[in-house]
């Protein structure tokens, strides 16, 4: 795409979202009275990220490459 390589504050959350899903998911066999609970959790927040990541790298990467006069 021609940018600079920088996590913006989106991308950490979608970063700690996906890790949070993939740290609880386990959690739904250890505590199976919340088995649908946790998994669901787990989903959210899966989705959470997935949506966050969308939301930052769709328009960079449908948009134009930058010119290298351009790049910050």
């Amino acid at each position: 795409t021609g940018r600079a390589i920088r996590a913006s504050t989106a991308t950490v959350a979608a970063y700690v979202f996906l890790s949070a899903a993939a740290i609880i998911r386990p959690a739904s066999d250890l505590f199976p009275q919340y088995y649908y609970t946790v998994f669901a959790l787990s989903g959210l927040l899966w989705l959470l990220a997935f949506v966050a990541f969308l939301v930052v790298y769709a328009p960079i990467l449908l948009a134009p490459r930058v010119a290298k006069s351009d790049r910050a």
